[in-house]
């Protein structure tokens, strides 16, 4: 339970910087919605390619543990 609600809190810190962040550049610099939202899909691509990566990593890792002969 304590670790869903950190969970929580960090997901919505995250929203909130975001929030501010597409408001600024919406504001200062005239960028689009689309081009935020291109950026958004980039990032979150790489972002999830990257979980992905260490996630077969980790799932090697389980079933061949090191020293056992795998």
């Amino acid at each position: 339970m304590i670790n869903e609600d950190l969970t929580q809190k960090r997901v919505a810190m995250v929203l909130d910087e975001i929030t501010k962040v597409v408001h600024r550049m919406r504001t200062e610099k005239g960028i689009t919605i689309i081009e935020i939202i291109a950026a958004l899909q980039i990032a979150l691509h790489t972002l999830l390619g990257a979980l992905y990566e260490k996630a077969r990593l980790l799932d090697k890792l389980t079933r061949y543990p090191i020293g056992r002969g795998g």
